[in-house]
């Protein structure tokens, strides 16, 4: 007996493979992980919509182009709205998260609407 070989049958509260036991919770690390994840306004990494309103200014990096709320905070708002530079705007749209950029001024912003407000 001591040598049979060992039952490759897996319990019944175990998926094949030993995977979870069914029933189980996630761990707290998990569960804040899928609330972030529900929060998100899609699946493509944007996170909840945001209106803001600030300066479009030039970045410090070549080809940076920053919006610049009241409060001092920057969002990345990319090289095509150079033409806003100097001008006061209102901005609908996401933060664009686990994005890597060179501009290192505040997180890059996925833009869904623009008002331009005028020059500031």
């Amino acid at each position: 007996m001591a040598d049979d070989p060992p039952d490759e049958t897996p319990p019944a509260d175990r998926p094949p493979g030993g995977g979870p036991r069914r029933g189980r919770r996630p761990s707290p690390v998990a569960t804040r992980a899928l609330a972030r994840a529900g929060r998100d306004d899609d699946r493509e990494g944007l996170g909840r919509p945001l209106r803001l309103e600030g300066v479009v200014e030039e970045g410090v990096e070549a080809g940076a182009v920053v919006l610049r709320e009241a409060s001092g905070r920057t969002w990345l708002l990319g090289a095509s709205r150079r033409g806003l530079v100097g001008h006061r705007v209102r901005v609908v749209g996401a933060e664009r998260r686990g994005l890597l950029t060179t501009a290192q001024q505040g997180p890059p912003l996925a833009v869904r609407e623009l008002e331009d407000l005028g020059p500031a």
